[in-house]
């Protein structure tokens, strides 16, 4: 499985459903764990280019084909810019 593409079990699901799982999460939150593992292979691969003086051009202007992987980029995105900020500051992430 290419780790940058969601699992085919949650490829079809809508935003709401993805949206809903999040705001209340359980203890084995399959949909949860999903987006997590997305949002992590996301912002390893941005900190990964960026830290090789590279861009993360390609996760920021390529389109996201289904909900859960718009969804994990946006907080994927959220999370590098953080680290970028922190960094800036000289806060060791």
């Amino acid at each position: 499985m290419n780790q940058l593409r969601p699992d085919r079990n949650f490829a079809a699901l809508p935003r709401p459903v993805i949206e809903a799982a999040l705001a209340a999460p359980t203890g084995d939150n399959p949909i949860a764990c999903e987006v997590a593992r997305l949002i992590e292979a996301y912002s390893s691969l941005a900190l990964k280019l960026i830290d090789s003086g590279k861009t993360a051009w390609v996760l920021q202007h390529t389109s996201p084909e289904t909900a859960v992987e718009q969804i994990a980029r946006e907080i994927s995105a959220e999370q590098v810019r953080g680290i970028i900020a922190a960094r800036r500051r000289g806060v060791c992430v």
